[in-house]
């Protein structure tokens, strides 16, 4: 995956907090988007820290 894809994600959760829909409007498929938010959240954080 992707740098760019990680930081698209991590930018669509900052929107309303909601890793599912985060990965969709990322570009993960529906099917994939819940395991793949959910396999995710520490990145959320880490890549969150890094921006500040």
């Amino acid at each position: 995956m992707s740098h760019l894809k990680k930081q698209k994600f991590v930018d669509e959760y900052l929107i309303d907090v909601n890793t599912a829909q985060a990965a969709i409007r990322a570009g993960y498929s529906e099917k994939t988007a819940n395991v793949y938010s959910a396999n995710n959240k520490k990145l959320i954080c880490v890549m969150n820290y890094n921006k500040n």
